[in-house]
């Protein structure tokens, strides 16, 4: 039984659907994604272009990995933010990554 029917939980419409949805149904994918945010949150600029590559690695292992290019958007806003990277330059890229996240699931909040 899932936490979900053991508590009872009368959801509306879609909001069950949301609450247990998967990104990827690849371990290493979601794995490689996860790293990419533990080395975010270093706010180094080395280890959030590390972050980066993992995110990049995520989306070579799950082209639709939507998540991977949220986490994306994230060190690009970071990278303008902690000044990194020119802001314009920054922001461009975490724009057009947002996009693509949209593209891929229009629902998706992290966008």
């Amino acid at each position: 039984m899932t936490i979900l029917n053991k508590l009872k939980l009368d959801l509306l419409g879609g909001e069950k659907a949301r609450l247990l949805k998967h990104y990827t149904q690849d371990n290493k994918a979601h794995d490689t994604y996860l790293k990419g945010h533990y080395f975010l949150e270093k706010r180094t600029k080395e280890a959030m272009d590390e972050g980066i590559e993992h995110f990049k690695k995520a989306i070579e292992i799950d082209s639709r990995f939507v998540l991977a290019y949220a986490g994306f958007t994230d060190s690009y806003i970071d990278l303008g933010w902690f000044g990194y990277l020119p802001k314009k330059d920054a922001y461009t890229r975490a724009k057009a990554e947002a996009i693509k996240a949209l593209e891929i699931d229009d629902t998706l909040s992290e966008a």
